[in-house]
């Protein structure tokens, strides 16, 4: 893995952190925020429950891992385009938006 793959797992895990303990985005946890006010990263309280911590830690994991999972499939089924897409730019090195955008139609056209 490189280090801009590693950032963005970082990434999405900041986000369903947030979509599920800031703004109350999951059935199970509840809507409800969790969000410290005065939070900083030398703060190791919690303003929540080790059970709760347990729920949000594990439905962070299920929705990292069904989102890993959906871009997996999502890849996989668009190999070809994606294969096609590579080839242009290593020829072409850089496209404008048009030329990306009628590429894409076209390949995708193919790939139906």
């Amino acid at each position: 893995m490189t280090t801009g793959a590693s950032n963005d797992f970082e990434k999405a895990t900041g986000i369903i952190t947030d979509m599920i303990t800031k703004y109350g985005m999951d059935e199970d946890i509840g809507t409800i925020s969790y969000a410290d006010s005065e939070k900083n990263e030398y703060n190791l309280t919690k303003p929540y429950s080790e059970r709760t911590a347990e729920m949000i830690d594990k439905k962070i994991k299920t929705y990292m891992s069904d989102c890993y999972d959906k871009a997996k499939k999502i890849i996989k089924t668009n190999k070809s385009v994606l294969e096609s897409l590579s080839e242009l730019l290593l020829e072409k090195e850089y496209l404008t938006k048009e030329e990306f955008e009628s590429m894409m139609q076209t390949l995708l056209k193919k790939n139906d």
